[in-house]
């Protein structure tokens, strides 16, 4: 395969490569090309002739050039060679190859095509047994898996997936639903909550889980110093009283702990396994079970013991391939190898319950203390015109966090020539500013957008796209950010977490006295169970508007697209599906 890769690099790298075309180059200019040593070139251009990939007729003296004939042509060799990575399980090479910039745009769109194909939900066969394996793409690094410091969504999902937790919320019903515990009780002063928990429940290492994993789980979130830890400050003490019933103590009362236990950090692990490598060897007891885990894939076998019952897929595979995918998420069926020739798919629409941002890094010095300065990046933000001119991601111009009260916003525009006058009165000398943000399409389009208008009042922002924000030192570099939130199912906790969670932006973009006046607005949060959590919001969200500390952009609108032949596609505030819950139905033959 090397040598096929060398002599699709050469062809990428001439003007016309087409088949029987002769070309002269030099082995100095090949050595460049590939990397290597001049000795190593004159070895490779033996071996490509010995295959019959090229005619080479070396120059007679020194300085004189070579000529090299194709005899294969680019798109045989280069379709040929996809496909073996693609036998091969290199995904991540393949998506690479489609980024070549010599590459031809219809070369592209074959090969995407097929590499397309890779993911969706494919009926394997092997031997008399039939397996139905689904094989999802995410175009970034995978994040941690420990349920003690998770943070982006789809690692939380998968989490779901892996993990169970004592009750879960119900959006539906606003209320909480048995899980792990069947049972749940609090005494008259809500300073006292005990768990009774289902028998005979298996980790996927083997072993029955009992109270002493609940208490371990809730120890290890307080022992690494967890960012999600700030919901179980209050709690002095764990007491189990037998195998399968424990008691949470508190210092003071607590109606709102229902909502902390059902958060994703309390997904239940056993304390007798070691989880090492950010959650690579995590064991829960959820549907499905990691047994497998790279930097660049991981795989989900079907858990047979699992509690709720098996789930209706056998296995899943997730491929980390940093490639330029649509914004919607693609769940189509594959038989044979051979894509489904659906032209209208089943879709489903969904709301992200949140908004992409900007903040600014009050933690370093610079002109983004200055609140005139801060107004100009929001006077900026058209956010008609952003949608209007980033039509192809579906977004919609954001105003607040919740998509409901952005769209009774009616809010000013401005003109450049406003926001340059506003500039002025400000100490900026030219200098230029960082922005951080994921990297990702949509993001760089809508930043990119952005630094074009602030270059013309002569506001000067460097892009800086991250694999990550899970460095300090990243968090710490930028001037400002583009950030997402995306609010759990259950609203009120994910406000909480948003603003109390210290891995968030907003604990790591604010300074001390912004923090504390935050954190005397979020105490009537948790006043009462059920709480009328929309105008404390509103206090909230003026604190943060008006200094223009928080400054919402767009929401995004996203969709599912699949096989009409999927079942049990609900998805969830994040968009994404419930793996323990699909399946394909299958299409029957009529009777004769």
């Amino acid at each position: 395969m090397k040598h096929q890769e060398h002599y699709i690099t050469i062809l990428l790298s001439l003007d016309d490569p087409d088949l029987h075309s002769t070309h002269t180059l030099t082995i100095d200019h090949l050595a460049s090309l590939l990397h290597c040593t001049t000795r190593n070139v004159k070895w490779i251009i033996r071996k490509l002739q010995e295959e019959g990939y090229i005619h080479w007729q070396s120059g007679r003296g020194r300085g004189h050039h070579s000529t090299l004939t194709i005899l294969h042509s680019l798109e045989h060799v280069l379709s040929v060679y996809f496909e073996q990575l693609l036998t091969q399980g290199k995904l991540q090479e393949a998506a690479q190859w489609l980024q070549h910039p010599q590459l031809p745009h219809t070369y592209v769109q074959r090969l995407q095509y097929r590499l397309e194909q890779q993911f969706g939900l494919h009926i394997e066969h092997h031997g008399s047994q039939t397996l139905d394996v689904l094989r999802i793409n995410q175009s970034r690094i995978l994040e941690s898996l420990d349920p003690a410091f998770v943070f982006t969504a789809f690692e939380s999902h998968l989490i779901g997936q892996i993990c169970s937790l004592l009750i879960t919320y119900q959006a539906e019903s606003q209320t909480f639903i048995p899980q792990l515990a069947h049972y749940w009780e609090s005494d008259d002063t809500d300073q006292c909550w005990t768990f009774y928990l289902r028998k005979g429940v298996r980790f996927h290492h083997g072993r029955i889980l009992t109270a002493e994993d609940v208490k371990y789980t809730w120890e290890r979130l307080r022992d690494l110093d967890s960012p999600a830890f700030w919901q179980f400050t209050h709690v002095h003490s764990v007491v189990i009283h037998n195998d399968y019933t424990i008691s949470f103590y508190l210092h003071r009362s607590d109606p709102f702990f229902l909502n902390y236990i059902s958060s994703l950090c309390m997904s239940i692990l056993p304390h007798d396994h070691d989880m090492a490598d950010r959650g690579r060897q995590l064991v829960g007891t959820g549907a499905f079970r990691l047994t497998a885990s790279s930097e660049n894939h991981i795989v989900l076998d079907a858990f047979d013991a699992y509690f709720e019952g098996r789930s209706l897929l056998d296995r899943v595979d997730i491929y980390f391939v940093t490639a330029d995918y649509q914004a919607d998420r693609r769940y189509q069926l594959f038989r044979q190898n051979k894509a489904t020739d659906y032209t209208d798919p089943a879709q489903v629409n969904y709301k992200v319950i949140g908004c992409n941002f900007i903040m600014f890094n009050f933690c370093k010095e610079g002109i983004q203390h200055d609140s005139t300065f801060r107004q100009v990046i929001h006077m900026l933000l058209d956010r008609p015109l952003l949608t209007e001119q980033c039509s192809k991601y579906w977004l919609k111009p954001a105003y607040s966090l919740f998509p409901w009260k952005s769209k009774q916003t009616h809010a000013p525009t401005y003109s450049l020539e406003q926001a340059r006058q506003y500039l002025q009165q400000t100490d900026y000398q030219g200098q230029p500013l960082k922005l951080n943000y994921l990297n990702r399409a949509e993001n760089h389009a809508v930043c990119k957008w952005l630094q074009d208008r602030a270059r013309s009042i002569g506001l000067i922002l460097t892009l800086c796209p991250r694999d990550s924000f899970a460095s300090k030192a990243v968090m710490q570099e930028a001037d400002l950010f583009m950030g997402q939130e995306m609010l759990e199912e259950n609203i009120v906790w994910g406000l909480l977490n948003f603003f109390s969670n210290r891995s968030t932006y907003v604990r790591q973009l604010l300074n001390p006295a912004q923090l504390k006046e935050l954190d005397q607005l979020l105490v009537p949060f948790v006043a009462t169970p059920l709480p009328d959590y929309s105008q404390h919001v509103e206090k909230i969200e003026q604190f943060l508007h008006t200094s223009f500390l928080f400054i919402p952009v767009y929401h995004s609108n996203q969709k599912l697209l699949f096989d009409p032949s999927f079942q049990g596609l609900y998805p969830d505030a994040f968009g994404w599906i419930n793996l323990s819950k699909l399946w394909i139905k299958p299409t029957l033959s009529p009777k004769d």
